[in-house]
């Protein structure tokens, strides 16, 4: 399975946006979730794999309110610039 920046790009917004909101619930703990992602189609390639999430740290609320920002007002290759600027909060790790 193959994932290019601009696929993994919506997942990094996702993942930052789901961060702001959960923190609360999870107190700010360190979080893992494992899935398994089923490619359907040609374009990205066939077959599954597994994909681990792991967050190190919570967004802050600044930091959230940058990122939304930045993909509401200016769209994703301005989210992609603000999220090079922040320091990173986990890792997103595919099969390749």
């Amino acid at each position: 399975m193959r994932f290019t920046s601009r696929t993994l790009l919506p997942v990094a917004a996702l993942i930052a946006l789901i961060c702001s909101y959960t923190g609360a619930q999870t107190l700010g703990q360190p979080e893992r979730f494992v899935a398994t992602a089923v490619a359907i189609g040609n374009e990205y390639g066939s077959g599954a794999g597994t994909v681990e999430i792991t967050i190190d740290r919570w967004s802050t609320a600044s930091e959230r309110d940058g990122l939304v920002g930045a993909l509401l007002n200016k769209g994703p290759d301005e989210l992609l610039k603000q999220l090079q600027k922040i320091r990173p909060v986990g890792r997103i790790r595919t099969p390749d």
